[in-house]
């Protein structure tokens, strides 16, 4: 045939490996060189391939450390003709810009860079990289505890620390395939070979420890020119993930959105690392939470022990060890966090509720403590050290306001530890009450769930204070305590009384409760003192003995010759029933301004009060003294109707005590001879 040109000349040499024509060619009918010109001449344009035997793109391998890893050998990839380009041979090259950095985990199917690589095409800032290429490239890796940022993004990944050993990177070869001692430049065999030592895994708490590695497939022509298209041509790159078995860590169950799982339960570990993190656990509820560990190998065994020593408290149970795998369907390596975890019930009783110090507002603590085991692959790895929580026993704390008023004079704060009251005055106590906890913000996110805010063992309103009467000190005559009313207010707002800040989402609102005490002092009470005591109590179900009631009282003195009017009330009718004349009980208040029309004044005057200032006087005398009958002194006086009483009895006069008060209504306005005056 006719010299081929140089461009098919290379083909040529592409194609077979060795030129036609030249040692080894023997001469061949003239019809079949022909035909190979042909079909050599017409090939279309091909791209570089793999081979069958090699793994599929995104294929998951777990790695054993210790243990050499030859998943990856032997691989085979071919170019069948040279793309029209000049002659060259097929390249095969780890990519540099991927599998020749540290692990990453990508247990999750969004990358969102915290701290961007040097790599120019690293993202930055919050951008998201969906490529696990990229998100290997540049380290991210995703920590066990997303960290919010902004309003509506979580930042799932950050950069592998720096500190963080990486292990044996691995090494990459190839070779260009040879059969029959004919080496063939468009055919080559590559491996990834890798022997790690495991030190690097020992104590790795993240989740999916990968590295993950590529190779390009790609032309090379006589001149040195790279044939790779700037987008990498189809069905020429191939990734895989090479998933490091380590011993399980302690971690958490998160939502995630983009993954199907088990529902979450809650954590009977706090979100964020603590040294001595410790559970409180409300006495009379009941504390369902899981402790979870992470492993890395979907075929392991994991066994999560209970330490005997300090074992579990009395009446406490835990479950068996199960897998709660989340399965991430939408992850771009396929990837899965391997949780498993063991269930821990808990009621403490009222005796786990007894203070272990007087005083003390908590109960009994109990140290649980949890080892994990990871069988599988030859080798067995153990969660070290052990992990250890504590769980303390919490009892309620009542928490209270209380506002001491008198709305028909003035309605003016009165003091709550004691004051002096009028007859015919409404006063009214006001408590609101509320569970300490619930709106203990600090105590909410120590162990608040991403799943409703729930706690670990402790459930918001279920704890409902009230107040009782206290049976040492019932309450006076015509007193009532009214039942509990209960509100919602928002758990960041001040708890001052109705109406309630609820300007915020239901999952924040808390209950308040209310109650009132009434009580009018009648008339007969005057110069008593009375006692409005009330038991603060934390819980109804809660044995007194164990959680003791708060006692709160108010010592209230009725006033002597003062009234508080009612509706309706005149000058004249308040005369009537006190046997003086209206002039003059206009004349002690002279604030009145329509002697017809008394609403909104409040305590009225209805005379002068003598204090005694002898050791002992006679009543008869005081009396005769403000022209004052007996009968008219025990009117405003009711105080001594009992010293009347019994003086009678011993047959012997009514005398007054030294300091004593009397209230006396002089009849200045009456025909008698003092009025006279």
């Amino acid at each position: 045939p006719p010299p081929l040109p140089k461009r098919r000349e290379a083909s040529l040499r592409m194609a077979g490996g060795r030129l036609l024509g030249q040692r080894g060619w023997r001469g061949a009918p003239a019809l079949l060189l022909a035909v190979g010109c042909c079909l050599l001449w017409c090939a279309g344009a091909a791209t570089p391939r793999f081979g069958p035997n090699v793994p599929a793109d995104g294929a998951t391998f777990v790695v054993t450390p210790g243990q050499a890893f030859h998943g990856l050998m032997n691989l085979e990839a071919f170019d069948d003709d040279s793309n029209n380009t000049a002659a060259g041979t097929l390249v095969i090259s780890q990519d540099s810009s991927v599998g020749s950095f540290r692990p990453v985990s990508i247990s999750r199917s969004i990358y969102v860079g915290a701290d961007p690589g040097a790599e120019p095409d690293c993202p930055s800032g919050l951008a998201v990289a969906a490529d696990p290429d990229v998100a290997a490239k540049c380290r991210y890796y995703c920590p066990e505890t997303p960290a919010p940022v902004g309003t509506d993004q979580t930042l799932r990944c950050g950069r592998w620390p720096a500190n963080m050993p990486a292990g044996d990177l691995g090494s990459f070869s190839y070779r260009y395939t040879n059969v029959g001692g004919v080496s063939y430049s468009n055919r080559t065999t590559f491996s990834y070979t890798l022997v790690d030592d495991g030190l690097w895994t020992r104590g790795l708490a993240i989740a999916n420890p990968t590295r993950r590695v590529c190779v390009h497939l790609a032309s090379v022509d006589n001149l040195g020119h790279y044939q790779s298209n700037g987008a990498i041509l189809p069905n020429t790159k191939r990734c895989w993930n090479l998933l490091f078995r380590a011993a399980p860590f302690l971690a958490s169950c998160q939502y995630d959105l983009t993954l199907p799982r088990v529902p979450c339960a809650l954590d009977l570990f706090p979100k964020e690392p603590q040294d001595n993190p410790v559970v409180k656990v409300a006495v009379g509820q009941t504390m369902t939470a899981r402790v979870y560990f992470d492993k890395v190998a979907p075929e392991d065994e994991v066994t999560i022990a209970l330490l005997a020593d300090p074992g579990l408290p009395n009446g406490a149970s835990i479950g068996p060890t199960v897998n709660t795998t989340q399965v991430a369907s939408t992850n771009p390596a396929g990837l899965v966090r391997f949780l498993h975890s063991r269930e821990i019930t808990f009621t403490p009783t009222e005796q786990h509720a007894i203070a272990p110090v007087p005083g003390s507002p908590a109960g009994l603590t109990f140290r649980l403590c949890f080892g994990a085991t990871s069988v599988g692959g030859g080798m067995s790895a153990s969660v070290d050290p052990k992990v250890c929580t504590s769980i303390q026993v919490v009892r309620p704390e009542p928490k209270i306001n209380l506002e001491v008023s008198c709305p028909g004079c003035g309605g003016n704060a009165l003091e709550t530890h004691g004051f002096t009251a009028v007859v015919r005055c409404p006063y009214r106590w006001m408590m609101t009450m509320w569970e300490g906890k619930d709106f203990d913000m600090a105590f909410d996110a120590t162990f608040e769930t991403l799943d409703s805010g729930a706690q670990v063992g402790y459930t918001h309103g279920q704890y409902a204070p009230i107040a009782m009467v206290d049976e040492a000190n019932p309450l006076p005559e015509g007193a009532v305590l009214s039942k509990p009313t209960m509100y919602k207010a928002c758990r960041d707002s001040p708890v001052m009384g109705p109406p309630f800040d609820t300007d915020c989402p239901l999952s924040l609102q808390r209950n308040v409760y209310t109650q009132m005490i009434e009580w009018t002092p009648r008339r007969g009470s005057e110069n008593k003192e009375f006692k409005i005591c009330f038991k603060l109590q934390g819980a109804q179900n809660i044995d007194p003995m164990i959680v003791a009631p708060e006692v709160k009282c108010s010592t209230v003195r009725v006033h002597k010759c003062k009234v508080c009017t009612l509706p309706g009330d005149t000058m004249e009718s308040l005369a009537k029933e006190y046997r003086t004349d209206w002039l003059q009980l206009w004349g002690a208040n002279v604030m009145v301004e329509n002697p017809t029309n008394l609403d909104g004044y409040g305590a009225m005057t209805i005379g002068p009060t003598y204090t005694v200032s002898k050791e002992s006087e006679p009543l008869h005398i005081v009396a005769g003294v403000y022209g004052m009958s007996l009968d008219d002194l025990y009117e405003v006086n009711p105080d001594l109707h009992a010293v009347r009483d019994a003086a009678a009895s011993a047959g012997q006069q009514v005398h007054l005590r030294q300091g004593q008060d009397v209230c006396v209504v002089p009849p200045v306005c009456k025909g008698s001879p003092l009025g006279a005056v």
